[in-house]
């Protein structure tokens, strides 16, 4: 038996996105503040860039736009 996979208990990165996979909109629940969001594809390019409300713990994004892939938040 082969199981693969990620505990997802054992690592709080302190948010969570939805759906996974991804969709045309995707929602953000943070546990921090923060100003803005940035997303990255696998080669470093900047996708979009996100201006966060104060105080804001959720976040919707419009993802209409963007190709299906591998991506990365900071």
């Amino acid at each position: 038996i082969l199981v693969t996979g990620v505990d997802e208990t054992s690592h709080d990165a302190g948010f969570v996105v939805y759906p996974n996979p991804l969709n045309d909109l995707a929602e953000i629940r943070m546990n921090f503040d923060a100003t803005r969001l940035v997303i990255y594809d696998t080669n470093g390019k900047l996708l979009r860039d996100f201006a966060i409300q104060k105080g804001a713990k959720t976040v919707l994004l419009d993802l209409k736009d963007h190709q299906p892939g591998v991506c990365f938040f900071r």
